[in-house]
């Protein structure tokens, strides 16, 4: 599956000053955004779909800033005092 069929599949939010925001209307294949700026995160990992398809119903695309979305993967502590979020609502964890 590639990521402009996701973009036409799931619901896309951008995060924003600690919120998640819909944002559907401005995003409609991976050309309509900035890579360098923006990545497209996938709420619910791929690998969990696959394992749980009853999952996919809960999946969102969240645009988000490079940093933030390499801390989200890989930096665990202070990630919701220094992005505002708790790291739970922008990535599925329970495998």
């Amino acid at each position: 599956m590639s990521m402009n069929s996701d973009i036409q599949k799931y619901p896309i939010f951008l995060f924003y000053q600690g919120r998640l925001i819909p944002f559907n209307h401005i995003i409609k294949s991976t050309k309509d955004y900035d890579h360098s700026k923006k990545h497209l995160h996938h709420y619910i990992p791929l690998k969990c779909i696959k394992k749980y398809p009853k999952l996919e119903r809960l999946q969102k695309l969240i645009l988000l800033s490079p940093d933030m979305h390499f801390d989200l993967h890989y930096q665990y502590n202070n990630f919701q005092q220094k992005y505002g979020i708790n790291r739970q609502n922008l990535i599925y964890e329970k495998d």
